[in-house]
């Protein structure tokens, strides 16, 4: 009985999935240097049709594949252009994949225009799209909790290199916890740390979330080159609108904190003098919004200097 690589059934019951009007999103996750990239590319290639042969030993016509794939599929610069290039732009049923999902992903990063770019296509993927679209995370904890129980429906994590294993969202409508991150983290300490030894405790101590281990070969040098030939040429060229985006949500970020302090200064030391709506005028807002600021942020701004 020939041993069918596991990468092909999960390509094609994400293929399947998404074809019957869904969408697939997916988290990769692992060390630096462990391959996630490796991965990103392998999965999405042979989502999109190559053979894991035509991967590792690639013809000339699967070098042009490769390349359209990794021109118009991979998102290399985390800008609001570029998601709307690659991921809006995409074919319905496409495979996406984010090399550098922390750049655009991170938790702490809410309100910038690249997450908000983000946030309306995932609104809409479904719609619009059935796409699968995977992200590289470091660790699984940097992707928000909101996007982890809601959006993510697949999360691979590199044990070691050319191996991971494969967990599912849980189904469970009330769970607060869709991924049994405490069950997970206690079976994964307990096992000796191979994936022969995760699996093994996994299903033993029924971690309902696991579904299967995932190996997979390192990336001929010929294909690497391109994808860092073409990764290159795309940073260059957006690059500066990147830099130029992430400067100006930084600035937008220090005038919004700025004014949260005077707001919470002027209502905190002038209460008897100003009300809410002389503070509107000083700030130039609406008195609504002053209301909202002191009701959300006084209690932790109205001591600071500003």
């Amino acid at each position: 009985m020939v041993d069918v690589n596991p990468l092909y059934k999960l390509a094609d019951s994400m293929n399947t999935h998404n074809c019957a009007d869904w969408d697939t999103v997916g988290g990769v996750t692992g060390d630096e240097g462990v391959g996630k990239t490796d991965l990103l590319i392998t999965l999405g290639l042979i989502y999109e049709g190559l053979t894991i042969d035509q991967i590792i030993h690639p013809s000339k016509e699967d070098l042009v594949i490769i390349e359209t794939f990794f021109r118009n599929q991979m998102l290399y610069v985390q800008n609001a252009q570029e998601i709307e290039r690659v991921i809006e732009g995409c074919p319905q049923y496409s495979f996406i994949g984010v090399d550098e999902g922390m750049m655009i992903l991170y938790k702490y990063e809410h309100g910038t225009k690249r997450q908000r770019k983000l946030n309306k296509y995932f609104a809409t993927c479904r719609k619009n799209h059935n796409n699968a679209v995977f992200f590289c995370m470091q660790d699984f904890n940097d992707f928000t909790k909101f996007f982890r129980n809601r959006r993510i429906k697949l999360w691979i994590h590199i044990v070691n290199r050319g191996q991971a294993i494969l967990m599912t969202r849980s189904s469970n409508p009330v769970s607060e916890d869709k991924w049994n991150m405490e069950l997970f983290s206690k079976l994964y300490d307990k096992s000796d740390g191979s994936l022969e030894g995760i699996a093994s405790t996994f299903a033993n101590q029924k971690y309902h979330n696991f579904v299967c281990t995932l190996y997979w070969d390192k990336l001929p040098k010929v294909v690497r080159d391109l994808y860092d030939k073409i990764r290159f040429e795309i940073k260059e060229k957006f690059g500066e609108l990147e830099n130029e985006e992430i400067e100006a949500d930084e600035d937008k970020n220090i005038w919004k904190t700025r004014w949260i302090k005077i707001i919470a200064y002027l209502y905190a030391n002038h209460n008897n003098l100003l009300n809410q709506t002389k503070i509107a005028e000083v700030c130039g807002m609406q008195p609504q919004r002053i209301s909202q600021v002191i009701v959300q942020l006084m209690k932790e701004s109205s001591e600071q200097p500003i």
